[in-house]
C-alpha cells in the first residue's frame, strides 16, 4: 500500500468557524475525517507551531511544520525616503477585513502611502476600490506575476498586514506574504498575531502594534523614523537566507524519508 502524506495547511475543523451553517453542515464530517484518518497518515505537514500544537492536542498526532517561504532572491536593500510606502499583497478574502488597513491608513501622517496588489474575490476587491477611491494616497493595483513579486515589493518601505484574529486559523496563521516581505528586504508591520510576532521579535525585522486596534496600529506606524525602517530593512536582509524555500525545503529530506 502507498504511504500517505497529508499537507494540512490550515486547521480544517476550524476553517469557517464563524459561519453557523458551516458548523452545522460541514464541521461534523470534517471532524469525523480527522478523528478517523489523520492517524493513518505517515506524515502530516502544517505551517505554524500554533496549528501543529492544536492538531497534537485534539487529535494526538504530531505534524511537521514546513513554512510557506519563497525562493531566495539576490536583491539589495533600498534606502527609505519620504513618502514612506506601505504595501500589501494577497487574496481579498472577506474574513481578512482588508478595509481595516484603510482605517489604519486614515490615521497616519501625510507622508505615508499605501498600495494593494490583490487577487481573489472580485466583489471584495471592488468594495476596497470604492473605499480607496476617495484617498489619492491609496492605490489598488493589478497583481503582478509571481516571478516578479519580490522585486516589485522591494520598491516599497514596509510590508503591511494588519489581520484581526477572527478565528483560530487567522490567529495562528504564518502566511506566505509575511515571508515575501522579508525576502523583499522589507520590515513587516502587523498587529500582535502570535506566530508572526515571534519571528519579528526574534529577528527585529518589523513592527508590532501593542494590541489589535486601529489606533494602536496607527500609533506604531506614526512613531517610526526613517532610521527605524532602514535598520529593520537591514535585519530582513540578514534573515532572507533563513526564510527561503532553499533552506525550508531541506526539512523535506527527513520528512520524506519514510
Amino acid at each position: 500500500a502507498s504511504k500517505i502524506l497529508f499537507d494540512a495547511r490550515e486547521y480544517y475543523t476550524r476553517q469557517f468557524e464563524d459561519h453557523p451553517l458551516w458548523k452545522i453542515l460541514e464541521l461534523p464530517y470534517r471532524n469525523y475525517l480527522c478523528q478517523n484518518y489523520l492517524n493513518k497518515c505517515e506524515r502530516i505537514l502544517t505551517v505554524s507551531e500554533g496549528l501543529r500544537s492544536e492538531y497534537n492536542r485534539e487529535y494526538k498526532i504530531k505534524p511537521f511544520v514546513v513554512r510557506s517561504t519563497p525562493l531566495f532572491e539576490s536583491i539589495k536593500v533600498k534606502k527609505t525616503a519620504l513618502p514612506i510606502r506601505l504595501v500589501h499583497h494577497g487574496n481579498a478574502n472577506k474574513n481578512r477585513n482588508l478595509s481595516k488597513m484603510v482605517d489604519v491608513f486614515l490615521k497616519l501622517h501625510d507622508h505615508f502611502t499605501l498600495d494593494f496588489y490583490l487577487t481573489g474575490n472580485q466583489t471584495e476587491i471592488q468594495k476596497l476600490k470604492c473605499l480607496a477611491a476617495k484617498y489619492p494616497r491609496i492605490q489598488i493595483l493589478k497583481p503582478v506575476p509571481s516571478e516578479f513579486l519580490i522585486q516589485t515589493l522591494n520598491d516599497y518601505d514596509i510590508g503591511f498586514y494588519y489581520l484581526l484574529p477572527n478565528g483560530f486559523n487567522l490567529k495562528h496563521c504564518l502566511p506566505n506574504k509575511f515571508f515575501d516581505f522579508i525576502q523583499a528586504r522589507l520590515p513587516v508591520a502587523i498587529g500582535p498575531s502570535p506566530e508572526m510576532r515571534g519571528i519579528i521579535k526574534m529577528y527585529d525585522c518589523g513592527f508590532v502594534a501593542k494590541e489589535f486596534s486601529v489606533e494602536s496600529m496607527a500609533k506604531t506606524l506614526n512613531n517610526l523614523t526613517i532610521s527605524d525602517i532602514d535598520t529593520t530593512k537591514k535585519n530582513s536582509e540578514r534573515v532572507a537566507k533563513e526564510f527561503c524555500w532553499e533552506k525550508e525545503s531541506l526539512k523535506l529530506n527527513s520528512i520524506f524519508n519514510l
